[in-house]
């Protein structure tokens, strides 16, 4: 075993202890900003409910916030749309294509959501 002066064994314990402090205080920083960052959705969706009647159209100016947004979407990705309401009153669109792989089968390709 090493021998080393009592004064140099304290500084490192020291050292040591502190380092793990910081370091822990970072990897916990990481996990809930990521946990916050990967949940925002459901966060908003939790803090807000919706309301217990849901519309039953659309408010105006709907279809024209959808084709402004249609437009900043990837041509192949606007083979289907499918528009829902969330929470807050607020409505998602979800453009998407169904895309053939070489071998026949049908994977999902996904164009995104686009939060209105």
């Amino acid at each position: 075993m090493l021998k080393l002066q009592q004064k140099t064994t304290q500084t490192m314990l020291a050292l040591h202890g502190w380092g793990a402090v910081i370091f822990g205080l970072l990897l916990y920083w990481v996990i809930l900003t990521g946990t916050i960052a990967v949940f925002a959705d459901d966060i908003n969706d939790w803090a807000s409910p919706l309301p217990a009647a849901i519309p039953e159209t659309f408010p105006l100016g709907t279809d024209a916030m959808l084709r402004k947004a249609a437009a900043d979407v990837a041509p192949e990705y606007l083979d289907e749309l499918i528009v829902f309401a969330t929470a807050g009153g607020r409505i998602r669109a979800f453009f998407h294509t169904h895309a053939e792989a070489e071998d026949g089968e049908h994977p999902e390709e996904k164009g995104g959501v686009i939060r209105i």
